[in-house]
């Protein structure tokens, strides 16, 4: 067997803590370790997961060496393997799921010039929070055979795109695979104001209109799929998920509700919820299916998008619309593992359906879709 793929992440939070276990459930994976800044619960949570804890600093560099300290006095010596820049030359990836924009800081302050030096060249996967110039964007779907040849190069840096994007990339790809060219895609986005359980910021009393038009989410999906798109984006009062009011334009004929099933009854990633119309509902189902599937790892987190079969409309020959729901807290995980294969093509020389199947395995997704499925079939 070729040796494991090591990966270290930085930023075990929200996301990061997701890809951290998805990681761990994948044979060809090794999870080396995690950076963050300070030696809190979380940096307990990894180690409690099995692994090294790295020190960064908000000091930067010059604050390594206190930070390393802090740690091992928090946490343990045996517990901490060194900085975030000792990280480095233990893994072939890191995945960062750093907030914000602080991945383009990182990249600045610790990959690329450790990249400069090394004989050996870390690859670095960043998050749709970051400019689209910080890597090659990727989208599994979409642009998985044009990104094969990043990891090996000078600069081995991916994207993954965001959450919003992950949806409609997921939705239009297959869509297009399935043989329903698309001309043109029109998007209207009703954002969460926040993650459930973020400290720091409130929901809004108020909805708010992004006065960007297009909003990021279409130039980014432009990225991964040739098609023209364009998107607004409005914040709304709530933390479970986002949602998507998606008008289709075909290049043909637009497909009829059982041909736009049948279409995706071969995709594991985007669930056909026939009555699906509240996300708090969708949350709450989920977490009661994880207690009827303890096998299927839903516990809440829906890796799956979920598109509102009800809702879907022919409106005239070439043109339909439907509403799709994106799991903000969850949905890129999936994306984050592919792009580790990704990343590491010139190693391993797996295909695109190769590494999506071997990850929607991993992850249960066939069976997260199923009962999900099943669950708004029953009304």
């Amino acid at each position: 067997m070729a040796d494991k793929i090591k990966v270290g992440v930085v930023g075990p939070g929200t996301i990061g803590h997701k890809v951290i276990w998805a990681l761990q459930k994948q044979g060809d994976v090794e999870v080396v370790g995690a950076a963050k800044t300070s030696p809190d619960w979380v940096a307990r949570w990894c180690i409690d997961a099995g692994l090294k804890m790295y020190a960064s600093s908000k000091d930067g560099p010059a604050g390594l060496d206190a930070s390393v300290k802090e740690f091992q006095d928090a946490l343990g010596a045996q517990n901490v393997g060194g900085s975030i820049r000792d990280m480095l030359s233990h893994v072939d990836v890191v995945v960062d799921c750093s907030d914000g924009k602080i991945g383009a800081m990182l990249k600045e302050q610790y990959y690329a010039p450790y990249n400069k030096e090394a004989k050996k060249k870390v690859r670095v996967i960043f998050q749709g929070g970051e400019k689209a110039n910080i890597g090659k964007s990727f989208n599994s779907r979409c642009n998985y055979d044009k990104v094969l040849s990043v990891g090996a190069s000078d600069t081995p840096y991916l994207r993954t795109v965001s959450c919003n994007t992950t949806t409609l990339a997921r939705f239009a790809g297959m869509l297009i695979e399935g043989g329903y060219p698309i001309e043109f895609l029109e998007i209207a986005l009703m954002r969460r104001a926040v993650d459930p359980g973020q400290v720091g910021k409130a929901i809004l009393d108020s909805m708010e209109v992004d006065l960007k038009i297009p909003s990021h989410q279409a130039p980014d999906l432009m990225e991964v799929l040739p098609i023209q798109a364009s998107s607004r984006a409005y914040k709304i009062t709530s933390s479970q998920m986002h949602l998507h009011d998606v008008r289709i334009t075909f290049k043909s004929k637009a497909p009829s509700k059982e041909e736009f099933a049948a279409v995706f009854a071969k995709d594991n990633r985007v669930a056909l919820l026939n009555r699906f119309s509240a996300t708090g509902e969708l949350k709450e189902r989920s977490r009661r299916l994880n207690k009827l599937h303890p096998e299927v790892a839903l516990g809440g987190d829906l890796f799956v998008v979920a598109a509102g079969l009800g809702t879907y409309q022919v409106v005239n020959e070439k043109r339909s619309w439907i509403t799709l729901g994106c799991p903000q807290d969850s949905i890129v995980v999936v994306e984050n593992v592919d792009a580790v294969k990704a990343i590491t093509y010139d190693t391993n020389k797996l295909s695109r359906d190769a590494v999506m199947q071997s990850t929607d395995k991993a992850l249960s997704l066939r069976e997260i879709k199923k009962a999900l499925e099943e669950s708004y079939k029953a009304e």
